[in-house]
């Protein structure tokens, strides 16, 4: 009886094609053929039959010729369409597989590509360690935080190495830190077609009948801020907007259909995530980050900052991890209209569900709390966020402006001068930043002079100067002092003031010790470092 996955019956009909590069000896050809061999023929090895003909938002593949198999932590994958009378032109469809992968970077390292010599035909065959699929995603955040990425992604890819993905969430998957995505189908095109953008966009929503045109709204909004660093023309996004008006939905998903279009072209009130700020916006800003869940110190930051007539809020992120009161510190700049906030790594993990690969303990447990505190629509939000901000010579990330992540790495002593560099040849005269929790900037003078100031007032008047400033922390400071830290940015003197404020530290500690979160978060906040 033929297998639904096509077997082979000895080693021999198993033939390795090298990665370019790759050198092997005939005795570890032959153990790795031994070994696919075993995996393939394992008898605790699990075809996955059901995961193909997919045609729902289910995880797998709607071709029906695909064949998967799950064996020794592998997925194998062929397509029975591939079968060739010829030996050598299966290889030479691996091969080219190879090569590939070699130059476009957008597989997984360990998937490899082979050739079954069968009776009734060669196929290809590959092999890819098992990934969650963008498709397994178990919430709404993680869902559309997935698809923005895919899509934002496949841009990149489309734009940086001309090969159009096929943007199925069921082709992608993230890594174990959640960082680095992974197309996992074979199929890819030459040409990159933004109408097949729109119709990836639109296609989600048939899926999920249940979601509510308000939500599609958010996501759109969420959308054009990831996609809009790289689509720069009206025309592009327009010929997205008409993929999108153009794909074929019933009379129910018109409205959910309209409220995302809303959102992609920004249309929409009230909304925080935009990637600039215009000029005519208020010329006093307030400027904080790293509120970490301290809603008490943010009060008092408020509270302060308006005393001294901000007119605009800027948040650099962090908003929750670490302390007691992350429902209170989301919901309330939630409810600012006044407010222009950026995403840092902690909103990400915590939107995303859970921390990542590589976290320090009290990040680990405090992200574990946090998620179980938040809901849905919270958790959304911070995924949401934009990345970055820009207005006029300015630019605000969570992290380093030279990371392209914007939310990993930090500013400090060894990469300063790098990120000072960076900015300017960009031509930004000033970036702030958070991520450190130190009150803090750097000055690259036009000469190339450098300075330092921790304290203070900060004169921008110095023209051909370049600034990274850093507010400092609001809820858990990291610089010697316990007091909240922010920064008051007065555009018509040109000039930003350090500021601290004292809060009730004392209740925020009984709040930490209330909800059991880890003692040495405490014991952070009473030395402040």
């Amino acid at each position: 009886m033929e297998q639904w996955f096509p077997r082979p019956t000895t080693p021999e009909e198993i033939v390795i094609l090298r990665k370019p590069g790759e050198i092997f000896t005939k005795d570890e050809e032959h153990a790795l053929r031994s070994s696919i061999f075993s995996s393939l023929t394992s008898k605790d090895a699990v075809e996955w039959q059901d995961k193909v003909g997919v045609i729902s938002p289910r995880e797998g593949s709607g071709k029906a010729s695909t064949r998967l198999l799950f064996s020794d932590d592998l997925v194998w994958k062929t397509d029975t369409s591939l079968c060739k009378e010829d030996l050598e032109e299966a290889c030479a469809w691996a091969r080219q597989m190879h090569n590939l992968a070699n130059r476009l970077d957008i597989w997984h390292p360990q998937k490899r590509w082979f050739v079954l010599n069968l009776p009734n035909g060669a196929l290809p065959v590959s092999s890819c360690p098992r990934m969650e699929t963008l498709r397994a995603a178990q919430s709404w955040p993680e869902m559309v935080y997935g698809w923005g990425e895919m899509l934002g992604w496949s841009l990149e890819i489309a734009s940086r190495l001309q090969v159009s993905l096929d943007m199925n969430p069921s082709n992608f998957a993230f890594d174990e830190s959640r960082r680095r995505l992974y197309y996992l189908d074979d199929e890819h095109y030459e040409r990159f077609v933004l109408a097949d953008l729109g119709e990836s966009i639109i296609s989600r929503i048939p899926e999920y009948p249940d979601v509510l045109p308000a939500t599609w709204l958010d996501w759109g909004n969420a959308l054009r801020d990831r996609l809009s660093a790289l689509l720069l023309e009206r025309d592009q996004w327009r010929e997205i907007a008409e993929s999108i008006e153009d794909y074929p939905l019933v009379g129910r998903y018109h409205e959910s259909r309209k409220a995302l279009l809303q959102g992609l072209r920004g249309t929409s009130a009230g909304s925080v995530k935009s990637r600039t700020i215009e000029k005519k916006d208020p010329q006093v800003f307030c400027i904080f980050s790293d509120i970490h869940g301290n809603a008490t110190a943010l009060e008092a930051v408020l509270k302060e900052a308006k005393r001294l007539g901000a007119e605009h809020y800027l948040c650099l992120g962090d908003i929750v991890g670490y302390g007691p009161h992350p429902k209170e510190c989301v919901r309330r700049l939630m409810s600012m209209e006044d407010l222009s906030v950026i995403r840092g790594n902690h909103d990400q993990m915590v939107g995303l569900g859970g921390p990542e690969d590589g976290c320090n303990r009290l990040a680990r447990a405090s992200t574990e709390w946090t998620v179980a505190q938040l809901d849905d629509e919270e958790r959304a939000w911070l995924l949401s966020l934009p990345l970055e901000l820009r207005g006029e010579g300015w630019l605000a990330v969570h992290g380093a402006p030279i990371d392209s992540r914007r939310v990993y790495a930090y500013v400090y002593e060894m990469n300063y001068r790098d990120n000072l560099d960076f900015i300017r040849n960009e031509g930004t005269d000033i970036c702030f930043y958070g991520h450190t929790h130190v009150q803090y900037a750097y000055i690259l003078g036009p000469d190339g002079a450098e300075k330092r100031q921790d304290r203070g007032q900060l004169d921008l008047h110095d023209t051909g100067s370049t600034f990274l400033v850093n507010p400092g922390s609001v809820g858990q400071p990291r610089d010697r002092q316990t007091t909240a830290a922010f920064a008051m940015w007065d555009r018509r003197t040109n000039e930003i003031h350090f500021h601290r404020v004292s809060y009730a530290l004392s209740s925020v500690l009984d709040d930490l010790r209330r909800v059991g979160l880890p003692e040495d978060i405490a014991g952070r906040l009473e030395t402040g470092w």
